[in-house]
């Protein structure tokens, strides 16, 4: 099939302005090269403010780059299970994993499903405790201020995220402390000439197309929807060239309206089986969605839809497909899968359907009776 959907990012426009001081007021930004290197800087502050703690409560089920940043920042990562048919943190793992040595809580916002950051603020109870907000793949289109809650948030600007420029990342704060270190260890933003970068800019542009990103698929070698373990060598610096982009890309962003996609999804789904339903969230924060996240009742009807939408071409995926204890690349021990039952669940059952501006409703139609014929076809067999 020539003609294939992207699983996730959005065309764009790339515009100059002039930046603001503060993109997100009233946080104060710190940038940087990538979103990795900015939950390592985030972490280098924690440690810098409290130096005597050095673990860090992870979820089991995310990007192992998170371990990445953890390793550059030499902290240990220490895994929590997620709450029962959701991507949000045990609380009681939680409470139970919090000791003296606690640093800092990462609490990702999942496809633009924020973590409940007041119920881990109870936990903390008044501790040095950091609570880090990774929002990689979340950014607010309206009320900043109320969105991020996080004693320090980190962004990226990568391929695939909401406010995608291929490059660049950024730390956030309301902390005065926290910024008067941050201000200290943050790379100083590197200049080199743009045109690099415009070229690759206009290369994926095309790609991005679903004629160009299926003729992208055919060739050999090449594989999207792969995740693996890369370690960050040391935190990098923001191009500054990329500053000119910034205000109007996040204005384009915050422009894109995705709620008709997201009705027609839930509605879809809604007169489906009860083997198929939306991850616990969409509803509350369907305005910020990055993918429409569903759960499908067992393994391999997930793994069936899955392949059956991938060979249509319609860019589903099914994310990072295992636990952070599966991942073999990582270079430390986290323990047993068999640990953290809630987190295999959702990577063994979590399906994602795009919700770019691309997607047309003869799309998410196609998709749903493929998932219709499959649910009502297929027995319980392995729940």
């Amino acid at each position: 099939m020539l003609s294939k959907l992207r699983p996730v990012g959005e065309r764009f426009a790339l515009k100059s302005a002039a930046a603001p001081d503060e993109l997100f007021a009233p946080l104060h930004s710190f940038w940087c090269g990538s979103g990795t290197s900015a939950l390592a800087l985030a972490l280098h502050a924690a440690k810098l403010r409290s130096p005597d703690r050095s673990q860090v409560l992870v979820p089991a089920y995310t990007c192992p780059d998170v371990i990445s940043a953890c390793l550059a920042a030499e902290v240990e990562p220490v895994l929590v299970d997620f709450a029962e048919e959701s991507a949000g943190l045990s609380l009681a793992g939680v409470s139970h994993a919090i000791n003296s040595k606690t640093l800092a809580i990462i609490a990702i916002n999942f496809l633009g499903i924020p973590e409940r950051i007041a119920s881990l603020r109870e936990l903390i109870d008044g501790s040095p405790i950091l609570i880090i907000e990774d929002s990689a793949q979340g950014i607010p289109r309206q009320n900043v201020a109320e969105y991020w809650q996080g004693d320090l948030i980190t962004l990226s600007l990568g391929r695939g995220k909401p406010l995608n420029l291929f490059a660049g990342g950024a730390v956030l704060t309301r902390d005065a402390s926290l910024q008067d270190i941050l201000q200290s260890i943050t790379p100083q933003w590197h200049s080199e000439s743009a045109l690099p970068y415009q070229i690759k800019y206009q290369l994926s542009q095309l790609l991005m197309r679903p004629l160009g990103f299926g003729l992208l698929n055919r060739i050999p070698g090449i594989e999207f929807g792969q995740t693996v373990f890369r370690p960050l060598p040391e935190v990098s610096a923001f191009p500054e060239y990329l500053s000119q982009y910034l205000a109007l890309r996040l204005a384009d962003y915050q422009a894109i309206q995705s709620m008709a996609l997201v009705t027609e999804y839930r509605e879809g789904i809604a007169q489906l089986s009860n083997q198929i339903m939306p991850l616990a969230g969409v509803v509350e924060h369907a305005e910020n969605l990055l993918r429409m996240p569903l759960i499908v009742a067992t393994p391999s009807l997930r793994d069936k839809i899955f392949s059956l939408l991938e060979a249509q071409g319609l860019g589903p995926s099914i994310m990072y497909r295992k636990t952070l204890t599966e991942f073999s690349d990582i270079p430390l021990s986290l323990g047993k899968a068999s640990s953290f039952p809630n987190a295999c669940k959702l990577a063994q059952r979590l399906l994602t359907l795009p919700l770019h501006r691309d997607v047309k409703p003869d799309a998410i139609k196609q998709m749903l009776a493929i998932i219709q014929q499959e649910t009502t076809s297929v027995p319980l067999a392995d729940k």
